[in-house]
């Protein structure tokens, strides 16, 4: 019996997760979906007055001026570290729309890219920072779709250290930065899609019901059995007087002489 309710309890268990996940995906899709109905900005042409959180951009990167952070995975096994790899990178990408003939821009904001993407960005890098090109050098570009998302206090520091070191003080840097990271995306095709979290409603509802429908049969069942109010416990009828364990007592010799003398 107890097998079978920590088998219950542990199906309850999986399906409240399964519908709690499902429900909080099938949310942020919702508003991903609504995101990309308001339109796909470019970041090319975008200010810092632009960007807006949870919007979508969609452009081609020509470029960018430095990796400034990346953030690594880490595995333990029993508090020791086993492995780490790095997971994304951050890089400062100039707003071109706030630039002018002078300066590359007086806006930056942070690109956060996946490894793949990465190797593509430190092309982009080197060609900016290189003394000089091959007369037939083709530019790289970075076809980027991604989300804007606020930027924490730990990234923003990080990028703040590194504009600071390119202005050569700090206030400038911080006027530079515009507080969002754009976040890569695989693409626009694969955002809002409803097809994971239905699913995952669909199978914790499944659970859920089948839960129901077992413990409603199982009160049933145990209600149909009759309840006699005379039914036999161990042999013994309920309306029987059931006579108490024997008690076993000690006789001593002045019980025994005690006795004779009373006859």
């Amino acid at each position: 019996m107890r097998r079978g309710n920590s088998l219950v309890i542990r199906l309850a268990a999986v399906a409240a997760a399964l519908i709690i996940a499902g429900v909080a995906i099938l949310v942020s899709a919702l508003q991903d979906r609504a995101a990309i109905d308001k339109g796909v900005l470019d970041v090319n042409s975008m200010t810092a007055e632009s960007f807006e959180k949870g919007r979508y951009v969609e452009s081609d990167i020509y470029l960018l001026l430095d990796e400034f952070a990346y953030e690594q995975e880490t595995s333990s096994t029993f508090g020791i570290k086993t492995s780490e790899r790095t997971s994304s990178h951050f890089y400062v990408l100039p707003l071109l729309a706030t630039g002018d003939e002078e300066t590359v821009a007086s806006k930056y904001v942070a690109l956060k890219l996946s490894n793949a993407q990465s190797e593509i960005a430190d092309d982009i890098v080197e060609a900016f920072w290189a003394e000089e090109l091959p007369e037939n050098y083709v530019w790289s570009q970075l076809h980027v779709v991604g989300k804007i998302t606020e930027m924490d206090k730990e990234t923003k520091s990080l990028f703040l250290e590194y504009m600071t070191y390119v202005y050569g003080d700090a206030a400038s840097a911080d006027s530079a930065i515009v507080p969002y990271v754009i976040e890569y995306r695989s693409s626009l095709d694969q955002q809002g899609s409803l097809t994971l979290p239905l699913i995952l409603l669909g199978v914790g509802i499944v659970i859920a019901v089948m839960l129901i429908i077992v413990f409603v049969k199982t009160k049933k069942e145990t209600a149909s059995v009759p309840q006699d109010s005379t039914a036999a416990v161990d042999g013994v009828s309920a309306g029987e007087s059931v006579p108490d364990e024997p008690v076993l007592h000690e006789i001593t010799p002045d019980d025994i002489i005690g006795g004779k003398q009373d006859q």
